[in-house]
């Protein structure tokens, strides 16, 4: 869950924004003051920009707060594992990489 709050703004004066695209209620628990996200998809990640306007009009004042938010997804096993023996204390495994890397680079395998 990601969660983040403002305070003693209206709440008509702050508009959130996922990836440059309003966020409705519908979509996320938002009451303004707050963004909720449950259950979070790789969908979910992107750039997060809350925006409060004061005093819109002539004398206005605003601020924006940005955020990015990285989701990543539960990698599945690696494929076509496949072993070589080299001699009676070597042995050689290779395999081929999870199919679903999503935007992530391996940096490392456990052995088991």
């Amino acid at each position: 869950m990601y969660a983040s709050a403002l305070s003693p703004l209206n709440e008509s004066d702050i508009t959130w924004k996922l990836n440059d695209i309003i966020i409705e209620n519908g979509d996320y628990q938002n009451t303004k003051r707050e963004l909720t996200i449950s259950n979070v998809n790789i969908s979910d990640g992107g750039e997060y920009k809350m925006s409060v306007v004061l005093n819109p009009g002539i004398f206005a004042s605003s601020a924006t707060a940005y955020t990015y938010l990285t989701v990543v997804d539960q990698l599945s096993s690696v494929r076509d594992i496949s072993h070589k023996f080299i001699n009676s204390s070597s042995l050689n495994i290779s395999w081929n990489p999870p199919s679903n890397l999503p935007g992530t680079h391996i940096t490392g395998y456990n052995i088991s």
